[in-house]
């Protein structure tokens, strides 16, 4: 076998392997409703009277009057994916993941999922939106 073809038969499949082995496309962290696309942004405010991350909002059932039930918590953003977790008070307090996606200009709610008020960076925001999809496929 010819020196070429040698390093061929060996570089190919190492090759492949680190294609296989390389990151998804990463996520861009958004730390704020600002940070979010105005369309999002409008339509999240009008369904929920969201806060902005760390604002105030009504997390029990004792309701504060002019305070929003929902605040932003994170999100993660590629070019045609966001993924965003809401904190939801009241006697069932919860966090909701929202995976929209963009078509035509125009964004629209893909999936909802399941997080935590404790995620601290996209990457663990989408893994655990993503857990939650798996969870809850049957």
């Amino acid at each position: 076998m010819s020196p070429l073809k040698t390093v061929l038969a060996f570089a190919l499949p190492l090759l492949m392997l680190a294609v296989q082995a390389a990151p998804a496309a990463s996520w861009v962290q958004l730390n704020s409703l600002d940070d979010l696309p105005a369309a999002v942004r409008a339509s999240l405010a009008a369904a929920t009277g969201l806060s902005d991350r760390g604002g105030p909002f009504n997390a029990g059932c004792v309701v504060q009057k002019d305070v929003p039930q929902s605040r932003f918590v994170l999100g993660a953003r590629q070019p045609d994916v966001l993924v965003l977790a809401v904190e939801h008070g009241g006697f069932a307090h919860f966090v909701e993941t929202l995976e929209y996606r963009q078509a035509g200009g125009l964004w629209t709610l893909a999936r909802r999922g399941h997080g935590s008020v404790n995620v601290d960076s996209a990457q663990v925001l989408v893994a655990q939106h993503q857990e939650s999809q798996k969870r809850a496929t049957p």
